[in-house]
């Protein structure tokens, strides 16, 4: 997934998507581990992460909205998964990739609010969530 990640830094072909690749690799870990087999494979911090920056990095025009339906996936892995936490970072890129849509960007920080802003410190906004949306603003 990294490698995929890597590629999409520097991606200039739009028929090629190197995040829908990354993806694919996680939604593989994600069925494995869903279906519990033995020896199964478990998605953890690292390997969502990896994927949501990939498509923060993206120049497709719904790479913010997949970044977004990744987060969510997570989110819902993190209530069963304990390898799994949703923390204050992975929504900064996703903020700062909402760029182009200001009010989408404010939204998706005052549902982090909402949602984490009272829990454990990991989960909180940082200056780094605050200057990702000053700078959808700037």
């Amino acid at each position: 997934m990294n490698a995929w990640q890597l590629c999409e830094q520097t991606n200039t072909d739009p028929s090629i998507s190197p995040s829908e690749r990354a993806q694919e690799i996680l939604d593989s870990i994600c069925d494995q581990c869903e279906e519990g087999g033995d020896g199964a494979l478990s998605p953890n911090d690292v390997s969502f992460s990896i994927c949501i920056h990939s498509w923060c990095k993206s120049s497709r025009p719904d790479a913010a909205e997949r970044a977004e339906q990744l987060l969510r996936r997570k989110e819902a892995f993190a209530e069963k998964h304990r390898a799994v936490q949703v923390k204050g970072s992975d929504y900064n890129p996703i903020i700062a990739k909402w760029k182009d849509d200001p009010e989408r960007a404010t939204l998706f920080f005052e549902e982090m609010l909402q949602r984490y802003g009272d829990t454990e410190p990991w989960t909180r906004p940082t200056a780094a969530t605050l200057n990702a949306l000053l700078d959808v603003y700037a």
